[in-house]
Protein backbone atom coordinates (compact mmCIF):
# COMPACT_ATOMS: atom_id res chain seq x y z
CA UNK A 1 0.00 0.00 0.00
CA UNK A 2 1.44 3.47 -1.06
CA UNK A 3 1.85 6.41 1.61
CA UNK A 4 -1.30 8.40 1.76
CA UNK A 5 0.27 11.26 3.56
CA UNK A 6 -2.76 10.68 5.96
CA UNK A 7 -1.09 9.47 9.43
CA UNK A 8 -4.45 7.40 10.73
CA UNK A 9 -4.12 5.71 7.11
CA UNK A 10 -0.11 5.38 7.16
CA UNK A 11 0.51 4.40 10.64
CA UNK A 12 -2.27 2.02 10.87
CA UNK A 13 -1.89 -1.58 12.46
CA UNK A 14 -4.95 -3.20 11.39
CA UNK A 15 -4.25 -6.22 9.69
CA UNK A 16 -7.21 -5.70 6.92
CA UNK A 17 -8.39 -2.97 4.86
CA UNK A 18 -11.90 -2.37 3.85
CA UNK A 19 -12.24 -0.08 0.20
CA UNK A 20 -15.25 1.44 -1.29
CA UNK A 21 -15.71 3.52 -4.31
CA UNK A 22 -18.50 4.64 -6.55
CA UNK A 23 -19.10 5.01 -10.53
CA UNK A 24 -22.32 6.81 -12.39
CA UNK A 25 -22.61 9.46 -9.84
CA UNK A 26 -22.46 11.75 -11.94
CA UNK A 27 -24.12 10.20 -15.18
CA UNK A 28 -27.28 11.01 -16.62
CA UNK A 29 -28.74 7.82 -16.77
CA UNK A 30 -28.94 4.12 -15.24
CA UNK A 31 -27.70 3.54 -11.84
CA UNK A 32 -24.92 4.40 -9.32
CA UNK A 33 -22.70 1.98 -8.27
CA UNK A 34 -20.96 1.43 -5.26
CA UNK A 35 -18.39 -1.39 -4.78
CA UNK A 36 -16.16 -2.85 -1.28
CA UNK A 37 -13.76 -5.03 -1.19
CA UNK A 38 -11.91 -6.61 2.29
CA UNK A 39 -8.37 -7.07 1.73
CA UNK A 40 -5.83 -8.57 4.07
CA UNK A 41 -3.02 -5.02 4.20
CA UNK A 42 -0.52 -6.74 2.46
CA UNK A 43 -2.46 -7.87 -0.55
CA UNK A 44 -0.83 -7.21 -4.19
CA UNK A 45 -2.38 -8.03 -7.51
CA UNK A 46 1.00 -10.12 -9.48
CA UNK A 47 -0.87 -10.91 -12.33
CA UNK A 48 -3.28 -7.99 -13.55
CA UNK A 49 -3.25 -4.78 -13.43
CA UNK A 50 -5.21 -3.10 -10.32
CA UNK A 51 -5.79 0.68 -10.20
CA UNK A 52 -8.16 3.69 -10.15
CA UNK A 53 -10.48 2.06 -13.19
CA UNK A 54 -10.44 5.60 -14.96
CA UNK A 55 -7.10 5.03 -15.94
CA UNK A 56 -7.02 1.62 -17.04
CA UNK A 57 -8.05 0.79 -20.37
CA UNK A 58 -11.21 -1.49 -20.75
CA UNK A 59 -9.41 -4.57 -21.16
CA UNK A 60 -7.39 -4.36 -18.08
CA UNK A 61 -10.73 -3.15 -16.39
CA UNK A 62 -12.17 -6.61 -17.31
CA UNK A 63 -9.43 -8.61 -16.60
CA UNK A 64 -8.91 -7.24 -13.13
CA UNK A 65 -12.73 -8.28 -12.43
CA UNK A 66 -12.29 -11.32 -14.03
CA UNK A 67 -9.59 -12.21 -11.81
CA UNK A 68 -10.78 -11.40 -8.38
CA UNK A 69 -14.32 -11.87 -8.22
CA UNK A 70 -14.70 -14.97 -10.50
CA UNK A 71 -11.51 -16.84 -10.97
CA UNK A 72 -10.19 -16.00 -7.40
CA UNK A 73 -12.74 -14.12 -5.38
CA UNK A 74 -12.04 -11.70 -2.39
CA UNK A 75 -14.04 -10.11 -0.23
CA UNK A 76 -16.51 -7.36 -1.92
CA UNK A 77 -20.13 -6.01 -1.82
CA UNK A 78 -22.02 -4.45 -4.41
CA UNK A 79 -24.78 -1.85 -4.12
CA UNK A 80 -26.46 -0.55 -7.10
CA UNK A 81 -29.07 2.69 -7.02
CA UNK A 82 -31.47 3.12 -9.59
CA UNK A 83 -32.16 5.80 -10.97
CA UNK A 84 -35.65 6.16 -10.14
CA UNK A 85 -34.53 5.95 -6.21
CA UNK A 86 -31.76 8.02 -7.22
CA UNK A 87 -34.74 10.63 -8.34
CA UNK A 88 -36.77 10.16 -5.09
CA UNK A 89 -34.07 10.68 -2.24
CA UNK A 90 -30.98 12.62 -4.69
CA UNK A 91 -28.12 11.45 -6.01
CA UNK A 92 -26.02 12.77 -2.63
CA UNK A 93 -28.19 10.47 -0.04
CA UNK A 94 -28.29 7.69 -2.46
CA UNK A 95 -24.33 7.91 -2.59
CA UNK A 96 -24.38 7.67 1.09
CA UNK A 97 -26.56 4.65 1.51
CA UNK A 98 -24.81 2.62 -1.16
CA UNK A 99 -21.05 3.39 0.90
CA UNK A 100 -22.66 2.30 3.85
CA UNK A 101 -24.11 -0.36 2.84
CA UNK A 102 -21.69 -2.37 1.09
CA UNK A 103 -19.10 -1.29 3.92
CA UNK A 104 -21.89 -2.78 6.99
CA UNK A 105 -22.20 -5.97 4.85
CA UNK A 106 -18.23 -5.98 4.87
CA UNK A 107 -17.67 -5.10 8.59
CA UNK A 108 -19.99 -8.50 9.31
CA UNK A 109 -17.79 -10.17 6.59
CA UNK A 110 -13.97 -9.57 7.04
CA UNK A 111 -12.03 -12.15 9.66
CA UNK A 112 -10.97 -10.04 12.30
CA UNK A 113 -11.81 -7.18 14.34
CA UNK A 114 -10.96 -3.48 14.04
CA UNK A 115 -10.14 -3.16 10.39
CA UNK A 116 -8.87 -0.18 8.46
CA UNK A 117 -11.69 1.33 6.33
CA UNK A 118 -11.19 3.49 3.64
CA UNK A 119 -13.48 5.65 1.43
CA UNK A 120 -12.61 7.24 -1.54
CA UNK A 121 -13.10 10.80 -1.74
CA UNK A 122 -16.28 12.01 1.26
CA UNK A 123 -13.13 13.77 3.01
CA UNK A 124 -15.17 16.27 5.02
CA UNK A 125 -18.39 14.74 4.92
CA UNK A 126 -17.58 11.18 5.85
CA UNK A 127 -18.97 11.00 9.00
CA UNK A 128 -22.47 11.14 7.17
CA UNK A 129 -21.78 7.01 6.63
CA UNK A 130 -22.38 6.46 10.23
CA UNK A 131 -19.65 4.33 10.28
CA UNK A 132 -17.39 4.26 12.90
CA UNK A 133 -13.40 4.35 12.09
CA UNK A 134 -14.38 5.00 8.51
CA UNK A 135 -11.35 7.42 6.68
CA UNK A 136 -12.46 9.20 3.65
CA UNK A 137 -9.43 9.89 1.04
CA UNK A 138 -9.40 11.95 -1.83
CA UNK A 139 -7.53 9.78 -4.83
CA UNK A 140 -8.10 6.36 -2.54
CA UNK A 141 -8.24 4.96 -5.45
CA UNK A 142 -5.41 5.04 -6.90
CA UNK A 143 -3.62 4.87 -3.36
CA UNK A 144 -5.33 1.62 -1.28
CA UNK A 145 -5.34 -1.45 -3.50
CA UNK A 146 -8.81 -1.84 -1.87
CA UNK A 147 -10.48 1.08 -2.98
CA UNK A 148 -8.44 0.43 -6.38
CA UNK A 149 -10.23 -2.96 -6.85
CA UNK A 150 -13.79 -1.57 -5.03
CA UNK A 151 -13.11 1.01 -8.19
CA UNK A 152 -12.72 -1.74 -10.94
CA UNK A 153 -15.89 -3.96 -9.41
CA UNK A 154 -18.35 -1.12 -9.66
CA UNK A 155 -17.12 0.61 -12.91
CA UNK A 156 -17.05 -2.72 -15.17
CA UNK A 157 -20.63 -4.04 -12.96
CA UNK A 158 -22.25 -0.69 -14.26
CA UNK A 159 -20.87 -0.42 -17.60
CA UNK A 160 -22.18 -4.43 -18.20
CA UNK A 161 -25.31 -3.20 -17.31
CA UNK A 162 -25.00 0.03 -19.35
CA UNK A 163 -24.30 -2.09 -22.84
CA UNK A 164 -27.58 -4.23 -21.90
CA UNK A 165 -29.16 -0.65 -21.87
CA UNK A 166 -27.26 0.25 -25.10
CA UNK A 167 -29.01 -2.92 -26.75
CA UNK A 168 -32.77 -1.92 -25.24
CA UNK A 169 -32.47 1.75 -25.95
CA UNK A 170 -29.81 1.78 -29.47
CA UNK A 171 -30.92 5.11 -30.17
CA UNK A 172 -28.67 6.47 -27.21
CA UNK A 173 -25.55 4.73 -27.71
CA UNK A 174 -25.27 3.40 -24.08
CA UNK A 175 -22.35 1.04 -24.50
CA UNK A 176 -20.14 3.81 -25.67
CA UNK A 177 -20.86 6.99 -22.96
CA UNK A 178 -22.17 5.13 -20.26
CA UNK A 179 -24.70 6.97 -19.35
CA UNK A 180 -22.60 10.32 -19.27
CA UNK A 181 -22.96 13.65 -20.72
CA UNK A 182 -20.84 13.55 -23.70
CA UNK A 183 -21.63 15.17 -26.77
CA UNK A 184 -22.83 12.43 -28.44
CA UNK A 185 -25.63 11.70 -25.81
CA UNK A 186 -26.82 15.22 -25.43
CA UNK A 187 -27.02 14.91 -28.93
CA UNK A 188 -29.56 11.75 -28.77
CA UNK A 189 -31.24 13.81 -26.12
CA UNK A 190 -31.78 16.75 -28.55
CA UNK A 191 -33.62 14.37 -31.17
CA UNK A 192 -34.89 12.05 -28.77
CA UNK A 193 -36.08 13.33 -25.56
CA UNK A 194 -35.39 11.31 -22.77
CA UNK A 195 -35.98 7.32 -22.12
CA UNK A 196 -36.97 5.39 -18.94
CA UNK A 197 -33.53 5.51 -17.59
CA UNK A 198 -32.60 9.00 -17.34
CA UNK A 199 -32.18 10.45 -13.83
CA UNK A 200 -35.18 13.06 -14.26
CA UNK A 201 -33.62 15.21 -11.29
CA UNK A 202 -30.67 16.00 -12.74
CA UNK A 203 -30.79 19.41 -14.22
CA UNK A 204 -30.06 19.00 -18.02
CA UNK A 205 -33.19 15.75 -17.83
CA UNK A 206 -35.46 17.94 -16.17
CA UNK A 207 -35.06 20.73 -18.46
CA UNK A 208 -35.41 19.01 -22.05
CA UNK A 209 -38.84 17.46 -19.92
CA UNK A 210 -39.85 20.70 -19.20
CA UNK A 211 -38.80 21.77 -22.88
CA UNK A 212 -40.91 19.28 -24.21
CA UNK A 213 -44.31 20.30 -25.59
CA UNK A 214 -46.96 18.27 -25.00
CA UNK A 215 -48.25 16.14 -28.06
CA UNK A 216 -51.01 17.97 -30.19
CA UNK A 217 -54.56 16.71 -29.77
CA UNK A 218 -55.82 14.79 -32.90
CA UNK A 219 -57.90 17.09 -34.96
CA UNK A 220 -61.22 16.02 -36.55
CA UNK A 221 -61.18 15.79 -39.91
CA UNK A 222 -64.21 16.46 -42.25
CA UNK A 223 -64.55 15.45 -45.46
CA UNK A 224 -67.04 15.70 -48.04
CA UNK A 225 -69.16 12.26 -49.32
CA UNK A 226 -72.10 11.97 -51.94
CA UNK A 227 -75.26 9.52 -51.56
CA UNK A 228 -75.85 7.90 -54.98
CA UNK A 229 -79.97 7.69 -55.16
Amino acid sequence: MKSTGNPLIDNSTAKWVIGSDEAGLGAYAGPLAVAGTALPRGWSSPDVVVNDSKEMPEAQREAAFRKWTIESPVLFVLCMIGHEEIDQMGVQKALVKAHRTVLTKLLDLVPCPDPLIVVDGFKSHVHQLGVTGAIGLPKADSLIPAVSLASIIAKVSRDTLMKEYGLQYPQYNFQKHKGYGTTDHQAALDLHGVCPIHRRSYGPIAKLIKQAKPPEEPQESWGSFLIDD
